[in-house]
């Protein structure tokens, strides 16, 4: 053995090892001339037929996908990919998905002569390999194998195909992007592997879902998302990686044609932080307890016990034959703690344990009662917002195996709260997080920036908190970065956890894709720029907080109703009832910073407004929908919160024609914004922000409710005038 002068004999006995196994892979794929490096294969084009197998026993996660990717290269080259049972006797190339646990008897026959090798994916959570093949069964036509460890592994894969092939964005039926038509479409990437997720699971919650509840539904508050909405849903998150959804909080839930979708293409179905049991509290709960009791009752542990479980019964009975995570543990109706509804619940943390124990365990009864056992622990999660987390950290609380503990953000600031220690983990194995991408998504705005989600996601990877990521997106349409940005660290977090900066590197490459912008830089610079302002004093607070004076039940019309003095009423309810809050999560909340940041606000409109010319004609329309409408919104809110305050400043000072002006001032500002929300009402999106005047909730933290504010800013101005 030749040994290279200043190297140790165990160094080179490592090198030559090396190279004798780098020799032997290169000899493997020459001789069996299965696959190399270089290796094309024609997947669509003219005068190429690409067949795609599904023998009849093929998952329909598989044929789910198969039939999406079928579509994508239509969309992109004209061409159709057929399917077939069984090989062909003539094609260009097959496409083969499968998991391993069934093998088609052709790949399984190369397998066991040693061609491929699949040991890699065995045993493993959503993996896949695709791997090209020359000629593997001597009938004149290439292969691509698609080998998932399961179905979802081998429906990742091909969606991969379907990226890098076919240019199909994973978002297109939010981002209404459409491919590069092509003549011919080719893989050419070798042999490509993808291990295991980040997060084992990750999904969504459909959460404050105005938009979503009137789009597609009739014109009226029906409190649905229709099936069609539920279909582009689910085919987006199974293309985004996504493994579970969360059901809505205050509508009906899916139909059972929508929940056998859901399961047929792979995704389990999981109750809110509210739900117990998946049972939907918030909306069915009243007319449950009405149809079976004759009357409506609270949703009380202390006094409705029984009545409970059996409401959480009918919930098991109904989606024990779907693939489903169990919200487990006590919360009221209405996302409130149990402890501020139920007048039987007890003092303490501790003594509300308890309540929540006996209720676990009552939970658990049904689910074994209910579940197949041959199918193994039930999968549970328990949320800790609110009491909740008071009750955990008593360490009285008994969970049942497989439960996922689930830490949470606070969402006032997009911040994680508490992320689990190592005393967390002796306690309980399993633990996850949920984080709110949006917050009461009511204005089209998203004030968190990137940076700081990156920096408060990877608190859960470095406490190893990564079994579960529940996040919740609402309407989904106004963020499609932000809910890209977290699929992307959730299934791989190696280059997020490289670069703490890497959300700029991630930004750029979305633009790039979605905009084709002339200067790239500009435009993530905008979006930076746009997240600095928001945060201070997000639009949303500015709505909430004032709302409470002029739409919410109380307000300062309801005030003069029936009084004889209007002026002397006017002034106590603006020195008695207004006040404006700031600090914490209302930030800079008040009427000197607004007035100091309209003319900033202005400017960042023109430049986002202006940058439209560097988009590519083609999706200067998305980005007015996913960046411009938000900057107008802010700015907007901005300015209809500065001139209501200064009206009310007015009042104040007995200045009535002063605080006229300020409130038909503040109606400009809002006419403006129902102009500026048309624009992105086209196509399939009209009657996109019907939702947020035909639904129940009053409250503007949950809908901006702008016909109502132009209404009440009137009114009050006429008022005002004839004092």
């Amino acid at each position: 053995m030749k040994i290279i002068f200043g190297e140790t004999i165990e160094a080179a006995k490592t090198q030559l090892v090396k190279g004798l196994i780098l020799a032997a892979i290169v000899n493997f794929m020459c001789c069996n001339c299965l696959f190399a490096k270089d290796l094309n294969i024609h997947i669509a084009g003219r005068a190429i037929k690409t067949a795609i197998l599904l023998p009849v026993n093929t998952s329909s996660i598989i044929k789910y996908a198969v039939g999406d990717i079928r579509k994508d290269c239509e969309e992109t080259t004209g061409t159709s990919l057929v399917t077939e049972n069984q090989l062909p006797v003539k094609a260009n190339t097959v496409i083969i998905p499968f998991e391993v646990s069934n093998v088609p008897a052709e790949v399984a026959t190369l397998e066991k002569e040693g061609k491929v090798d699949f040991a890699s994916l065995r045993g493993k959570w959503e993996s896949y390999i695709i791997q090209p093949l020359k000629d593997p069964f001597k009938k004149g036509y290439d292969v691509l194998l698609v080998a998932g460890s399961d179905g979802r592994g081998a429906m990742y894969g091909l969606y991969d195909i379907s990226e890098r092939v076919f240019g199909t964005d994973p978002q297109k039926l939010w981002t209404d992007a459409k491919p590069k038509k092509v003549n011919r479409a080719d893989w050419t990437f070798g042999t490509i592997s993808k291990g295991e997720p980040t997060f084992k699971y990750r999904g969504w919650f459909v959460n404050d879902e105005n938009y979503l509840l009137s789009w597609k539904g009739p014109d009226k508050d029906d409190m649905r998302i229709e099936p069609e909405v539920w279909a582009e849903i689910f085919e987006t998150m199974c293309r985004m990686r996504a493994n579970f959804y969360t059901i809505i909080e205050y509508g009906w839930s899916p139909d059972s044609a929508t929940l056998k979708l859901a399961n047929d293409r792979g995704l389990s179905v999981m109750g809110s932080h509210m739900h117990m049991l998946i049972a939907n509290t918030s909306h069915e709960w009243f007319p449950f307890t009405q149809k079976k009791y004759g009357k409506e009752l609270p949703y009380d542990w202390s006094t409705n016990r029984d009545e409970m479980i059996s409401f959480w019964e009918d919930a098991v009975k109904k989606y024990k034959n779907y693939s489903a995570i169990w919200p487990v543990g006590l919360k009221s109706w209405n996302d409130r703690d149990f402890c501020e509804t139920d007048p039987g619940s007890p003092r303490t943390p501790e003594g509300r344990t308890v309540f929540t124990n006996d209720a676990i365990s009552e939970q658990m009864k049904l689910l074994h009662k209910y579940l197949d056992p041959a199918k193994g622990q039930p999968l549970c999660s328990y949320v800790m917002r609110g009491d909740p987390v008071l009750q955990y950290h008593t360490g009285k609380l008994k969970f049942p195996a497989n439960t996922v503990i689930l830490w949470p953000d606070n969402p006032s600031f997009g911040m994680m709260g508490e992320v689990p220690t190592k005393e967390d983990f002796a306690r309980n194995p399993l633990h996850g997080i949920f984080f709110h991408l949006t917050y009461c998504d009511n204005q089209w705005v998203q004030w968190t920036p990137l940076k700081q989600v990156q920096h408060e996601l990877m608190k859960a990877v470095d406490a190893n908190a990564t079994t579960m990521a529940e996040f919740n997106v609402g309407d989904i349409r106004e963020l499609p970065l932000k809910i890209s940005m977290a699929m992307d660290l959730t299934n791989n977090v190696s280059p997020w956890k490289a670069n703490s900066d890497y959300w700029r590197t991630f930004t750029e490459n979305w633009c790039k894709k979605q905009y084709s912008p002339s200067n790239v830089k500009k435009v993530v610079d905008l979006y930076e720029k746009y997240w600095k302002m928001e945060m201070p004093c997000r639009s949303t607070i500015v709505v909430e907080c004032l709302s409470w004076y002029t739409v919410m039940p109380g307000n300062i019309l309801d005030s003069l109703k029936e009084k004889s003095n209007v002026a002397k009423s006017i002034g106590d309810y603006i020195a008695n009832r207004v006040r404006i809050p700031s600090g914490d999560r209302f930030g800079k909340m008040g009427l000197p910073y607004l007035k100091e940041s309209a003319s900033s606000w202005d400017d960042l409109y023109r430049q986002a407004k202006s940058a439209s010319d560097l988009i590519h004609p083609s999706r200067r329309q998305f980005y007015f929908d996913s960046f411009t409408l938000q900057v107008q919104t802010s700015r907007l809110v901005n300015h209809w919160g500065a001139d209501i305050l200064s009206a009310f400043d007015a009042i104040g000072k007995k200045d009535y024609k002063t605080a006229a002006a300020h409130l038909e001032t503040a109606t400009k500002w809002l006419m403006e914004m129902k102009t500026e929300r048309d624009k992105a009402q086209h196509d399939k999106w009209k009657n996109w922000f019907r939702g947020e005047e035909n639904v129940s909730w009053i409250n503007s933290f949950w809908g901006f409710h702008i016909d109502r504010e132009i209404d009440t800013d009137l009114k009050l101005a006429a008022i005002l005038k004839n004092l």
